[in-house]
């Protein structure tokens, strides 16, 4: 079982009111994005509205234990409390928070900008970033792409940013005051830290078999899937063109090739799909048979 610990404006939530939680819920964000927390207390007396003054940009911490671990899922800052009550039950209060610093000097996220950078790369972009907003740069990928010309027109710190960051394949988040970028390669080969297992007669399931799972849910589609990538650039100072394929190892014999349907760049015209057999690529908009169009079935 999962046994959470929390602390409001520095003061660690009592056992009565831990055992009144009614969920907590933590989410990892990867993407142009922090971490969230959401947590609900059941508070029929009262107990918790007379003990906590509640109020926007609050710290909150929480860690979180389970089987003789302890995950510290960091600091984050309340930005959405809602309260709800009658008469016979009492009171309900849901509160949201994010890692992402709410304070007058972090406006990452708020405020948008419009500013030109030359010769510069990625970590400098980050760096300064950062310290315009009163974070610290945990900057964890082995690559720094250049940037020898860098546009940010009506974006935020942060859209801008990670912007950057998903050309290049990188991780952002923010998190515990500090912007990470890292690789998704260097992610994926990360050793686990732990494994839900389903319950089975003798066994309670959940997080490393500790209990707690209540539901849910596993997915796979094998349709509508590409099985390769087709890129085309041209370089406007030189005027060659690089194109470039890139195909999915474990998923050969399914899908099309994705492409452009009309690259400027590419003057083949739109060939949108390839011949499997063949090898030959086709336009499945023509009808079949025809010139440029799909094999005949």
């Amino acid at each position: 079982m999962i046994v959470p610990s929390i602390t409001i404006g520095g003061t660690p939530l009592p056992a009565q009111i831990l055992a009144s939680l009614t969920h907590v819920t933590y989410k990892e964000g990867l993407v142009f994005t922090g971490d969230t927390l959401s947590f609900s207390i059941s508070d029929p007396k009262g107990t918790f509205r007379r003990g906590f003054h509640l109020k926007a940009a609050l710290p909150v911490t929480c860690s979180l234990a389970s089987g003789g671990k302890v995950r510290d899922c960091g600091t984050f800052y309340i930005h959405t409390v809602r309260m709800k009550g009658d008469k016979g039950g009492g009171s309900n209060i849901d509160i949201e928070c994010t890692s992402i610093p709410i304070k007058p000097e972090c406006s990452v996220r708020t405020e948008r900008k419009s500013r030109a950078t030359e010769k510069s790369t990625l970590k400098d972009l980050a760096a300064k970033v950062a310290k315009e907003n009163g974070l610290t740069l945990q900057y964890k990928a082995t690559d720094n792409p250049k940037l020898d010309r860098d546009d940010q027109h009506d974006q935020s710190d942060l859209v801008h940013l990670g912007k950057h960051c998903q050309q290049n394949d990188f991780a952002l988040k923010i998190r515990k005051d500090a912007i990470w970028i890292l690789d998704h390669e260097a992610l994926e080969k990360q050793a686990p830290v732990g494994a839900f297992v389903l319950p089975l007669p003798g066994n309670p399931g959940g997080f490393n078999g500790t209990g707690g799972i209540i539901s849910w849910e596993l997915n796979e589609c094998v349709e509508d899937i590409y099985k390769a990538a087709e890129v085309a650039f041209k370089d406007h100072r030189t005027g060659k063109t690089v194109k470039e394929t890139v195909t999915d190892p474990g998923n050969a014999d399914l899908g099309t090739t994705h492409r452009v349907k009309a690259n400027p760049h590419d003057s083949a015209g739109p060939k949108l799909s390839v011949d499997p057999k063949t090898g030959v690529h086709y336009n499945p908009f023509l009808p079949p048979g025809s010139s440029g169009g799909p094999p005949e079935t």
